[in-house]
């Protein structure tokens, strides 16, 4: 009777990960970080249990293999894994749907505050919402806050929709042009725009294939500056915010001087730039004029 193969370890599952990850571009430690998602572990866990020794269920092995060849043709581990993390919660992903990223809690964070000073039930709209991860952030931290997370695609909409049911269902969700949305609305009738905006130039093509190949085209590309989308939401923020209100966006480490000179010349003041988790120039805000 033949003798089936025995299981391997978790060290000969990691050199085998690696074997067929690098060569794709991708860094070492991604096996052990496409092995410990596979397991539904943390890199910690996964570290203990080659330690002693422990090997894999034969179902193990197949997903860990599974995980393996998927992340070798650069599809995103939060799509293998179906979440992504964000400000303490685990947002569903999936096709079609921007993957929220560590370093926009900065943003989540600078808008937090800036609704604090705005007062009790701030009204505060996300733009271009995606997963719902910013609206239903602050909406966590400021349940006394009206928010309204705004999303124009109808394969990022499902994801919005759920998240935030299972997540903030006080966020009311709107799906529709932004820019439709917020020439409706009455002035001076909002105190915090915030918006993770497509601000990528249309020729500047994203040189990673997670990014490249399986963000959406609508989520990245604004304009031959990167910046059509901006600058609309300049005029937009001009008229709508409330005395103290504020502006917040996301973009590239190079745009930041470009949008404050975009919020200034729309009308708005105390323009700034904040770094990011990473220590890039990330974020910038603006607030209502006074006068």
């Amino acid at each position: 009777m033949p003798v089936s193969d025995p299981v391997p370890t978790l060290d000969e599952l990691v050199a085998e990960a690696r074997q067929i990850l690098v060569p794709a571009g991708l860094a070492p430690n991604e096996a052990e970080i496409t092995i410990a998602a596979a397991l539904e572990r943390s890199r910690g866990d996964l570290e203990l249990a080659r330690l002693l020794g422990r090997r894999p269920t034969p179902v193990q092995v197949q997903r860990i293999r599974s995980f393996t060849a998927q992340r070798a043709r650069r599809i995103p581990l939060q799509y293998l894994t179906g979440t992504a993390g964000f400000y303490g919660h685990e947002f569903e992903v999936g096709s079609g749907v921007f993957i929220p990223r560590p370093e926009t809690e900065t943003l989540v964070t600078l808008a937090i505050k800036s609704a604090r000073d705005c007062g009790d039930a701030p009204v505060i709209y996300d733009l271009g919402s995606g997963t719902g991860a910013i609206a239903a952030s602050i909406a966590v931290e400021l349940p006394e806050a009206r928010v309204t997370a705004v999303e124009s695609s109808p394969y990022a909409w499902p994801w919005l929709r759920q998240n935030l049911k299972r997540i903030a269902p006080q966020v009311r969700a709107h799906f529709g042009d932004w820019h439709r949305l917020l020439a409706g609305l009455p002035s001076r009738s909002v105190d915090v725009l915030v918006s993770n905006p497509p601000y990528v130039p249309d020729r500047e093509i994203p040189r990673d294939p997670e990014v490249r190949l399986f963000d959406p085209e609508t989520a990245l590309y604004s304009g031959s500056d990167g910046l059509d989308d901006i600058r609309q939401l300049a005029a937009d923020a001009a008229r709508l915010l409330r005395l103290g209100g504020s502006i917040l966006v996301e973009h590239t480490e190079q745009q930041g001087e470009l949008i404050r000179e975009l919020f200034v010349a729309a009308g708005l003041q105390q323009a700034q730039t904040y770094p990011d988790l990473t220590g890039r120039e990330r974020i910038t805000s603006a607030k209502s004029r006074l006068d």
